[in-house]
This record gives structure tokens, C-alpha cells and sequence, in this order.
């Protein structure tokens, strides 16, 4: 019992320690911006960064089945997605960190925007999203922008379980900053004059 209590102590820590680094990771990025207030800057136009999560929820992810779902970025800003989180359970049932479910899925991710699918193939979800507790980071951080269409397609490829499957894009919504946006064209124009 005390080894139990012991290893849930640890698992807590562990939780902690994984949100801590995460967050010192998103505080980096930001203090980082290209604009030097905070703002980032994507071709001439300032944004203001906020943090945003669209979710996907597949239920009941039938086995050789291929679900299909998607979200639209909101007309009032683009989306720049960093992190990749999933969770999935088996006839809703309870589970602990170490009976966590991993699904036997794939995804195929399709960006409307861009007309391109971001794989080659269908990936294992382990291999693109990790858990809430310590989400995948993409190499590079990937701009969908406003009214863009993101398209998931899942092949559950397990012989006999049907899975409840979440899928969290965690990123940043960027916001134009008219202000922003005029001082750094006027300071553009300063220069292009010497």
C-alpha cells in the first residue's frame, strides 16, 4: 500500500514537473516574438498571440473503420498550432496513467488552406500527438490561416477495439494588431528612404 501511495505520489510530480516545462516552453516562444512586444510577425503584419485549443472528438473509432472530422479556424484570426495532444478510452471506461489506453489509430491531416495533407501516409497517433500531460511539439510550428479547413481521417487498424478518441491542436490564435501592423510598415518605409 505504501509503495501504491508512493508511486502515485511520483506519477504527480512527474505531472507537474511535465506542465512546468511546457510552460516555460509556450513563455519562451512568446518572449521570443519577432516584434519585440510580445507580438509575432508574419509577412509585414503584426499579430497578437492567444492561447487556443481546437479539439476533435471521434466517438466510437469502430475497428477498420475510417472516421472522418474537422474544424475551421475562426474568421477573426489564423491558428498557429505547436502542440499535439490525444487522449482515447475503451467504452468510456476509467483508466489510470499506466492503463492508458494507446490506440492501434492512424490520422491523415489535410490542411484546406494549403491543399496539402501534412503526412505521406497515415501516421500512428502515438508518433504525432502525445498526452495532455506532455504533448507532442511539432518541429515546426504549423500557420493555418483563418477560414482554413483541417480535416482529420483516422483508420482504426486493431483487430477488435473500438476506441473514444480526442484530438487537441494546441497553439496560439494570432489576432491583427492594426497599430502594430502601421508602425512597423512606417518604419519599413523609413528605411527603404535611406
Amino acid at each position: 500500500m505504501l509503495k501504491t501511495a508512493l508511486r502515485a505520489i511520483k506519477q504527480f510530480f512527474d505531472s507537474l514537473v511535465s506542465i512546468a516545462i511546457y510552460c516555460g516552453r509556450m513563455r519562451s516562444q512568446l518572449q521570443s516574438a519577432p516584434s519585440g512586444n510580445g507580438n509575432i510577425v508574419v509577412d509585414g503584419v503584426s499579430y497578437l498571440p492567444d492561447f487556443f485549443v481546437y479539439e476533435l472528438d471521434f466517438a466510437a473509432a469502430a475497428p477498420a473503420g475510417t472516421p472522418n472530422l474537422s474544424f475551421t479556424v475562426q474568421a477573426n484570426s489564423h491558428f498557429l498550432w505547436q502542440y499535439a495532444a490525444y487522449a482515447a478510452d475503451i467504452a468510456a471506461a476509467a483508466y489510470l496513467d499506466s492503463t492508458r489506453p494507446v490506440p492501434n489509430v492512424s490520422a491523415m491531416i489535410t490542411d484546406s488552406g494549403s491543399g496539402r495533407q501534412l503526412m505521406s501516409a497515415n501516421v500512428p497517433i502515438p508518433a504525432v500527438f502525445g498526452t495532455g500531460q506532455l504533448p507532442f511539439q511539432l518541429p515546426a510550428p504549423r500557420l493555418f490561416k483563418a477560414l482554413s479547413n483541417v480535416q482529420v481521417t483516422l483508420l482504426n487498424f486493431d483487430a477488435a477495439v473500438t476506441y473514444n478518441l480526442k484530438l487537441s491542436f494546441i497553439g496560439l490564435k494570432l489576432f491583427p494588431d492594426p497599430n502594430a501592423t502601421a508602425m512597423l510598415q512606417s518604419m519599413q518605409q523609413g528605411t527603404q528612404g535611406h
